[in-house]
């Protein structure tokens, strides 16, 4: 039997939600996470941001969050799909781009000159 996305969503929903509380299951719940991001990505872009969209949490962060966790996991996830999803969420929202993630931010401040997201003095 093939999962739907649906389904995938709704366990990585539950996944996400048993992080509020993880006790000292930490590692087990991050990785039931991480496996539910992995799985996700095994459906189209068009699919993923229709189930966002269809779901309670705010689709561009949520999309967002979903192409930084699936660059991270280099070698789990395809990297052409990640770029996929991003450059399908470019296509049809060309005035909200995609927000960066923490690694992302970070170069940013450090591209601007001083570490601290303002331009070096001159």
């Amino acid at each position: 039997m093939e999962m739907d996305i649906a389904l995938a969503w709704q366990n990585l929903e539950a996944a996400i939600d048993g992080m509020k509380d993880p006790g000292d299951e930490f590692e087990l719940r991050l990785n039931t996470v991480l496996a539910g991001v992995t799985l996700l990505f095994e459906f189209s872009p068009e699919e993923i941001v229709a189930q966002v969209e269809a779901s309670e949490l705010p689709t561009r962060p949520t999309i967002s969050w979903l192409v930084y966790e699936g660059a991270r996991l280099k070698g789990v996830v395809d990297p052409s799909r990640v770029r996929a999803l991003a450059r399908h969420w470019q296509r049809l929202h060309p005035d909200q781009p995609l927000i960066p993630g923490p690694d992302q931010k970070k170069s940013q401040r450090l591209a601007s000159g001083n570490g601290h997201g303002r331009p070096a003095p001159a």
